[in-house]
């Protein structure tokens, strides 16, 4: 009896031991998984990124930034693997970053001055430019293309992606028919670039400005009837139309009656864009025909996008138009003076008077 008792009590042991060696197997197996997972790269594929490293920063607030960002999977990894494999410290100053890079390699490219971004330039975008006059400028800086950049400025997988960091860019951009999604969502004015950047980092940089003034206004764009992808639109006729304010408001009024008229908003401006291709301002008011979702002449209501970037002023009249009675306008090309009327003749006259002796 005291044998048998004694056997049991053997099994019962061995039992429990086998029990704590799988427990400790698979424990063991789950954390070499998690840490063999932690140690791989961000991504597969490359994706390089400009890192931002301020004379504040300290190891611990590179790497939460770094781990924060998607660059590396564990920010203790990192910071082990700097503390062991150099000596040297890492500077301030914008960095290439490679997402699909070990550790390693980003300790590297972190301590190594070779691998800082460039000196700056200066690009002006003036009112009136089209996204691919954005590309073309921003094309001269080394290693960015053009056709790359506008390329990009309509690819829905990259659009989805700022979508999220951009309000503003609502499912409208994503419309195959537009000739650039992102046409209207950049700010005319000057902008710093590095010399060594990426079309992400050139892109975000654009739409941070836009964002900047979206934040602003956010409430004003709120109480609007129009939706932000028509306020944008709407901006960019009222823009290519005139550059001065306060004739930016009163033509942002005469858009507003024809459009609560149900009357065609009947502008050249929109036809130009259709055409997309033209070398005088004639080629668009005689082509008023073309068969384009951009022509206001054939189509009612607002184009389906933007046919220019907009400034901040033409967004503000959009906005907040001037409230009048008018139904037409002209633009003396000569003196670029913009004349209102209430009724047809009154137009007919204007633009006998202002335009027809100067074309």
């Amino acid at each position: 009896m005291k044998d048998l008792e004694k056997k049991q009590r053997y099994v019962y042991l061995a039992a429990f031991m086998m029990l704590l060696f799988i427990v400790f197997v698979r424990g063991g197996a789950r954390i070499k998984m998690s840490h063999d997972t932690l140690r791989k790269p961000a991504t597969s594929e490359s994706d390089v990124i400009v890192f931002l490293v301020t004379a504040d920063d300290t190891l611990d607030t590179i790497a939460e930034r770094l781990e924060g960002q998607g660059i590396v999977r564990s920010k203790k990894f990192f910071k082990k693997t700097m503390q062991r494999s150099t000596t040297q410290t890492i500077k301030p100053g914008n960095y290439f970053l490679d997402r699909s890079s070990t550790y390693e390699e980003l300790a590297n490219q972190l301590t190594n001055p070779e691998n800082k971004v460039g000196r700056e330039v200066d690009i002006t975008f003036l009112p009136n430019d089209w996204a691919k006059d954005f590309a073309f400028k921003i094309g001269s800086i080394p290693n960015l293309k053009a056709d790359d950049i506008l390329a990009s400025w309509s690819d829905p997988v990259y659009l989805k992606s700022l979508s999220k960091d951009y309000p503003f860019l609502t499912e409208a951009v994503f419309n195959p028919s537009l000739n650039v999604g992102l046409e209207g969502y950049f700010t005319p004015e000057t902008y710093r670039f590095f010399t060594q950047t990426t079309v992400d980092a050139v892109t975000r940089r654009l739409l941070d400005q836009t964002l900047a003034f979206y934040q602003e206004h956010k409430a004003l764009f709120e109480s609007q009837k129009l939706s932000i992808h028509e306020i944008y639109t709407l901006a960019s006729i009222i823009n290519f139309e005139t550059e001065n304010f306060d004739d930016m408001k009163r033509v942002s009024g005469v858009f507003y009656n024809r459009l609560q008229s149900e009357m065609p908003l009947q502008s050249s401006v929109s036809v130009c864009y259709a055409l997309y291709e033209y070398e005088t301002w004639q080629q668009c008011e005689s082509n008023t025909d073309i068969d384009s979702k951009f022509n206001t002449y054939q189509h009612l209501g607002l184009p389906i996008g933007p046919v220019m970037n907009p400034s901040q002023n033409a967004l503000l009249a959009a906005m907040e138009p001037e409230r009048h009675q008018y139904y037409y306008f002209v633009g003396d090309m000569k003196h670029h003076d913009v004349y209102f009327a209430e009724t047809l003749p009154e137009h007919e006259y204007n633009v006998e008077t202002y335009v027809d002796p100067y074309r």
